[in-house]
């Protein structure tokens, strides 16, 4: 039993006190995001949390960038949630710590599409027939 759960952990790419780590910065920024969004009533408040929020966004979109880099890992979902916390009004919405979330559920359980192996090494066989005819 407790070999079972080392070699899952071990196929996991994303451990989890790094999905922690990850968490509370996309989730600590979207809080923020949250605040200065219903906090900015006067015009000095507003122009200070939207600057602190852009640090914050852009500290985010750093840390999760070379964090995914390190890793090795294609973080389109990530970077895609990054995006639409950029544009207004949508940066209320946790958009960066849910695509978060779903990038690491994608990695460390990677859907296995029955057949698809069968269609890979089909499409390698005609791929090489259509190589030695073209020849």
């Amino acid at each position: 039993m407790e070999n079972e759960e080392t070699e899952k952990q071990n196929e996991q790419k994303i451990s989890l006190p790094e999905i922690i780590l990850m968490t509370l910065i996309c989730g600590g920024t979207d809080v923020f995001e949250i605040f200065a969004t219903l906090a900015s009533g006067t015009v000095i408040l507003a122009a200070i949390f939207v600057s602190l929020n852009w640090m914050l966004d852009i500290f985010c979109w750093l840390s999760l960038l070379i964090w995914l880099i390190m890793k090795r890992i294609k973080g389109v979902w990530v970077l895609s949630g990054n995006a639409l916390e950029m544009i207004p009004g949508l940066d209320v919405l946790p958009l960066r710590t849910i695509t978060l979330w779903l990038t690491i559920f994608l990695i460390n359980r990677p859907i296995k599409i029955p057949g698809a192996e069968k269609a890979i090494q089909a499409t390698i066989k005609v791929a090489e027939k259509a190589g030695k005819v073209a020849k």
